[in-house]
């Protein structure tokens, strides 16, 4: 069962779309009494419970959580077989930092009419916002191999401690650049004070 799907940010690729089809099967056996069921795209995060139109509605527009690749919401079971592979961090700080960014651009959402011709006419998107950088930093491992720290919780671990120690941006720049070095090569440290 490959989900590398919910990673893409080409939300019209013929990969997304097909993946989009399969979770939309997968919730219709999940749906309560008034036919809803939780949303799983980067808005709701599967706290929100909405009809399958507008679910599949908001993952074409606002994308998936890129988190959620085993739909226990919706009915799946939770093995530990299927985890064995997941470079998916399963860490109460990964869960507050999902939280804390929910709640600074999460409860913004709309519902549209019919997404067939939306996604015809879909264009491209030229920048991701600061919002999905955070989100795909957040889902991006330190390095590969990596199930401890996201690039995310290390670049806010990193600046706690640069804050606390009132360190100087030159001194900053320079332990980042020692990290970069001793890291694996294949490494997502932030190369610049800036970048962080």
């Amino acid at each position: 069962m490959n989900r590398d799907w919910v990673k893409s940010s080409n939300r019209i690729a013929p990969a997304y779309v097909a993946g989009i089809k399969e979770f939309i099967n997968v919730a219709k056996q999940s749906l309560d009494r008034k036919r809803l069921t939780t949303c799983p795209c980067h808005n709701c995060f599967n706290s929100r419970s909405h009809s399958i139109d507008v679910i599949r509605a908001h993952l074409i527009t606002k994308g998936i959580d890129t988190s959620y690749v085993r739909w226990v919401y919706h009915g799946e079971e939770e093995s530990d077989d299927e985890g064995a592979g997941n470079e998916e961090f399963e860490n109460d700080e990964f869960d507050g930092l999902r939280a804390g960014l929910h709640d600074a651009f999460g409860n913004q959402y709309f519902d549209i009419g019919d997404t067939t011709e939306f996604l015809t006419n879909q264009q491209p998107m030229a920048k991701k916002s600061h919002y999905e950088k955070l989100y795909e930093a957040l889902d991006t491992p330190l390095f590969v191999g990596c199930h401890t720290s996201s690039v995310l919780t290390f670049v806010v671990k990193l600046m706690n401690i640069k804050v606390m120690n009132k360190w100087s941006d030159g001194s900053f720049e320079m332990l980042l650049k020692l990290l970069r070095e001793v890291l694996p090569q294949s490494n997502n440290c932030p190369q610049s004070y800036y970048e962080t």
